[in-house]
């Protein structure tokens, strides 16, 4: 089963790698982030090897550009609470493997460093308190394998707080993404050493646990992306063509929704003020959007 799990890992990390540095795709949405008032849209672009991001209204439409640049690319951007600024990536990789923590003041329009890794930042989102911030960087950058490519290993979860970096894990993980952050806990789902799947890390003790669900006869449950949390004890999540509903407390998974061309599923996201999940395919500019029991309400087309 880990190995099952290994080649999965490769295959999402090797997607990630294409769907930002290849070069025969023209204007692909590769993430997005729904804004918590509901009004507008971030979402990174992907054109001739180089990602931007962009803005539009909820509609996606009245689309302007936000983070672009000639040399380097911007991508994973992801809203504070109050939604007036977000967080984002850049990285002028394959040139170098070093990357950016950024913010950008939607209100003042302008962006500023947060913090210049000598690594590879995977994805950031915004902490709790002011200047606070969390991210998944990695130690390493190497292949397992003589027909592997070279890709980010050795993660664990960072904290920076008032121009200070504090590393909150000891994990040097083979594969960490979607982190998020409920209250005092993160959550992110990931490859811990002989351990793989969804875990919750209690940031004040520094502790760890995977999520495990009763009726999970597959391990299926080793597999699951995009974790959302819709609240305490509910988060939603992608199984590569599904997207899934977990209840915490009963400890059982189930179906939402099946994908709607036969795509794998991208990104997840959740909207608290709508009550409304958004989510996009491989390869495709459309974000659908659907109430909690897998009814489509209605489509957006990201035109660029």
């Amino acid at each position: 089963m880990r190995q099952i799990y290994l080649l999965i890992c490769f295959i999402t990390i090797v997607l990630f790698s294409e769907c930002i540095y290849r070069k025969d795709l023209q204007n692909e949405m590769i993430s997005f982030d729904v804004s918590p008032n509901a009004d507008s849209i971030i979402f990174s672009i992907k054109s001739d090897g180089i990602t931007s991001i962009y803005i539009s209204d909820i509609n996606g439409e009245k689309i302007r550009s936000l983070i672009k640049s000639e040399t380097s690319s911007n991508f994973f951007p992801r809203f504070n609470k109050s939604g007036d600024s977000i967080i984002f990536i850049s990285t002028d990789y394959p040139k170098n493997y070093t990357s950016n923590l950024n913010i950008y003041d939607l209100r003042k329009q302008k962006d500023s460093l947060i913090y210049a890794s000598s690594a590879f930042i995977i994805e950031g989102i915004f902490g709790n308190k002011p200047k606070q911030y969390y991210y998944l960087e990695s130690n390493e950058y190497n292949n397992y394998s003589p027909i592997a490519k070279k890709a980010s290993h050795g993660f664990d979860i960072y904290e920076y707080n008032s121009e200070n970096k504090i590393k909150l894990s000891e994990y040097n993980a083979y594969n960490m993404r979607n982190i998020e952050l409920f209250n005092d806990t993160l959550f992110f789902n990931g490859d811990l050493n002989n351990s793989n799947g969804i875990f919750l890390f209690d940031i004040k003790n520094k502790a760890s646990e995977r999520i495990s669900v009763l009726n999970d006869t597959l391990l299926n449950s080793t597999w699951l992306t995009n974790l959302n949390l819709i609240n305490s004890h509910t988060l939603i999540c992608i199984q590569n063509y599904e997207i899934l509903k977990i209840d915490l407390k009963q400890k059982l998974i189930s179906k939402i929704k099946r994908s709607i061309s036969g795509s794998h599923i991208a990104i997840l996201r959740y909207n608290s003020k709508l009550n409304q999940i958004y989510f996009s395919e491989i390869k495709k500019n459309k974000i659908y959007v659907m109430d909690l029991n897998g009814k489509i309400l209605r489509t957006i087309e990201i035109d660029i």
